[in-house]
């Protein structure tokens, strides 16, 4: 490739593919303050946007911390929805050994044909969100 030079005589390809090059060194002398305000507000804008993304993405993230508890079913409550577990194992150790209270919520679902109230003193296998009640299962003895 040759270089540009005011000595050489250019084919048309050549002033071709070197107009561009001149449009935009003339447009960068010219106005040097216009060209690095363009660049400034352009970083502002892009580091706007990066920041709005990333507090956007968080602020819709849910915890999704499910808990697992096995243990007796202690009390049920029918007018506060609740349910007393006294817990043998769980996927959270703070709750172990511990009575917790656990609230019923519309989309709380029980497994098997029984209900909650005929479950009191049974043990039950119980997975929870935020001590809301998301799934109950009743636990068969061993023979």
């Amino acid at each position: 490739m040759r270089k540009i030079s005011r000595n050489v005589q250019l084919t048309n390809v050549e002033k071709n593919l070197a107009q561009p090059l001149k449009i935009f060194r003339i447009a960068a002398v010219s106005y040097p303050n216009k060209y690095i305000l363009h660049r400034k507000t352009m970083k502002k804008l892009l580091a706007t946007l990066a920041i709005v993304a990333v507090s956007a993405g968080s602020a819709y993230a849910g915890c999704g911390k499910k808990v697992a508890s096995i243990g007796k079913l202690q009390a049920y409550d029918k007018a506060t929805k609740s349910i007393t577990i006294q817990v043998t194992q769980s996927s959270d150790s703070k709750q172990v050994k511990k009575s917790v209270k656990l609230t019923l919520t519309p989309g709380s679902k029980t497994i098997g044909k029984t209900t909650i109230d005929k479950l009191v003193g049974k043990s039950l296998s119980v997975v929870s969100e935020h001590n809301k009640v998301d799934l109950v299962i009743p636990l068969v003895a061993s023979k």
